[in-house]
């Protein structure tokens, strides 16, 4: 069964996991994801901004955790989404900061959604919410406007 839905189904898909507020449960999806993918036998090229993410590195090995950084542009998504195109899912793991719209990882993520496009690969944007967090829900519904915002249709929250 496994292997027959690997060998029917295209999985090359790029998905940020993203919501500004810290403990939402970004790094869980990230592994939940990549587990998965691992199970029906995909491969996997994992990405963080948080360079001490420790329980991706636990997961896979640091040599496996791609380090990003935002100090570009689209320019820089394109070449991210490019690198990887090898893989079936690109998992990126954006850590928690304080500002809900960072201009610079939505300018990243359109770069990143446009390359994805043009290689036939969907871009589907998850966004965690612990419910039980203060200021959790609100902080998710503030990133599904601004990718809204920027283009993007398919969000999983």
């Amino acid at each position: 069964m496994v292997s027959s839905l690997r060998s029917t189904t295209s999985l090359k898909s790029v998905v940020p996991v993203i919501v500004p507020k810290g403990g939402e449960g970004k790094t869980w999806t990230t592994e939940v994801l990549h587990c998965i993918a691992d199970l029906i036998g995909a491969s996997v090229a994992l990405g963080t901004n948080d360079g001490t993410n420790a329980a991706l590195v636990a997961l896979v090995g640091k040599e496996n955790v791609a380090s990003l950084s935002w100090e570009a542009d689209a320019q820089r998504g394109r070449t991210v989404v490019n690198r990887h195109l090898s893989k079936d899912l690109i998992c990126i793991d954006v850590g928690a900061n304080s500002d809900p719209l960072d201009r610079r990882f939505l300018d990243f993520s359109h770069g990143a959604r446009e390359a994805a496009a043009n290689a036939g690969a969907r871009y589907i944007v998850v966004i965690p919410s612990a419910t039980n967090k203060g200021g959790g829900l609100g902080s998710a519904i503030t990133t599904v406007e601004a990718y809204a915002a920027k283009g993007s249709r398919r969000f999983y929250c």
